[in-house]
């Protein structure tokens, strides 16, 4: 058995190749594919372009494949490629999707919502998906954490009823944010580290932040190219990725136009960065954590393990539902989810004290038995134990 360790990413080869090299000594380690044969050959699913796997299965190598691409759909490599069916084993870090379809958020130019229907691949890509999946060649690993931390389990009574919201002002996000906010749901400590983003915004953004705090006012009284048009385009405020982490200028003007809390809104765009530490401390202090990420990306990142360490329950969409993951985790047992249109979030994070603990003492047994490093690796052995007994059955 060997692995090319080649990898432009950092993730895979810290996380998950460096352990099971690490941990697995019968694992040799190679630097070019040219005349490997007759080998069980762990790599890099970026690297399995169809002509590169017509050569490696031509010399008889057994092809166990690791996909990450913060989607779950295939890496770029063999989307789109009947190729594909001949890896003989591929880890998609990631959620594995079970229908070839699920439901959008559409956000109208009055910030009305509306759930619509979207493929997750067309017809020839998911019948290689589902094929893989039939046929037991395709599995989840989770996107496990980069540091472990211990974080003290602060009791239910000693925790806010209330949701905690942090990151990057990714634009889901904000209005994840800004419809709690609409619930009453959070309060000072949900917010954005604007200020860590300041060398993306345009310059009238950028000279506001280093003079202080953005405000509404601010924003009125500036001149600023990235304001809002008066005359919106039609669908303006649909699928706005090129928001993500850039000028918060326009997300006060989308709160006012949405009715949100003046003041509220001022806190949340005007976050800074904390280290993990401070924010453990922070986090282990409520009982939910919120979030929400595109489409058929990564529905279990590294947040959500962030909350299972510290016995916080995780918020996230209905869509999480849709898809199977290891370790196993399910809806109410794991999490719990709100519809993607925000119209159930004050009755979902109604939680009582017995919900909560079952909740979050089971994803916190999930982290400590395969998430949580051991033995001075960076994964988990029980994970890496797992990982090498699916490839020992075919190979």
């Amino acid at each position: 058995m060997i692995l090319f360790n080649q990898t432009s990413n950092d993730f895979l080869r810290k996380i998950y190749f460096d352990s099971l090299i690490s941990y697995r000594k019968d694992i040799g380690v190679v630097n070019s594919l040219k005349d490997v044969k007759n080998e069980v050959v762990l790599l890099d699913a970026e690297h399995l372009k169809p002509d590169m796997i017509v050569q490696l299965k031509n010399a008889h190598n057994t092809l166990i494949a690791f996909d990450i691409n913060d989607h779950s759909s295939f890496c770029y490599s063999y989307y789109g490629s009947s190729r594909v069916l001949d890896v003989d084993m591929i880890f998609k870090v990631a959620g594995l999707q079970r229908l070839d379809h699920d439901v959008d958020l559409n956000i109208s130019n009055g910030c009305a919502y509306t759930l619509k229907p979207k493929s997750f691949m067309d017809a020839t890509n998911w019948d290689h998906y589902k094929t893989l999946l039939s046929e037991g060649r395709l599995h989840s690993l989770p996107y496990v954490l980069w540091e472990n931390y211990d974080v003290p389990n602060i009791s239910f009574t000693g925790r806010k009823n209330k949701v905690l919201v942090r990151g990057g002002h990714h634009y889901l996000r904000v209005h994840l944010l800004f419809n709690l906010i609409r619930y009453g749901l959070v309060d000072e400590n949900s917010s954005f580290n604007t200020r860590g983003y300041i060398g993306q915004y345009c310059k009238g953004c950028s000279d506001i932040y280093k003079k202080g705090r953005m405000t509404l006012d601010s924003v009125k009284n500036s001149d600023l190219s990235c304001k809002i048009p008066s005359e919106l385009p039609d669908s303006y405020f649909q699928d706005r990725g090129d928001w993500n982490n850039n000028c918060p200028s326009r997300y006060f003007e989308m709160a006012e136009l949405m009715g949100i809390d003046r003041g509220m809104v001022e806190n949340v765009l005007n976050g800074n960065y904390v280290k993990m530490f401070d924010f453990y401390n922070i986090l282990n202090k409520y009982t939910m954590y919120a979030d929400l990420k595109w489409i058929f990306s990564i529905y279990v990142p590294p947040r959500f393990w962030e909350a299972a360490t510290a016995h916080t329950v995780n918020l996230v969409p209905l869509r999480t539902m849709a898809q199977n993951y290891f370790p196993e985790m399910e809806e109410g047992e794991h999490y719990i989810a709100y519809s993607e249109d925000f119209d159930d979030l004050d009755i979902v994070c109604e939680l009582s004290e017995s919900e909560y603990r079952h909740i979050a003492d089971n994803a916190y047994d999930l982290y400590d038995k395969w998430i949580k490093r051991n033995g001075g690796y960076m994964l988990s052995t029980n994970l890496m134990d797992h990982i090498m007994q699916k490839i020992e059955k075919i190979s």
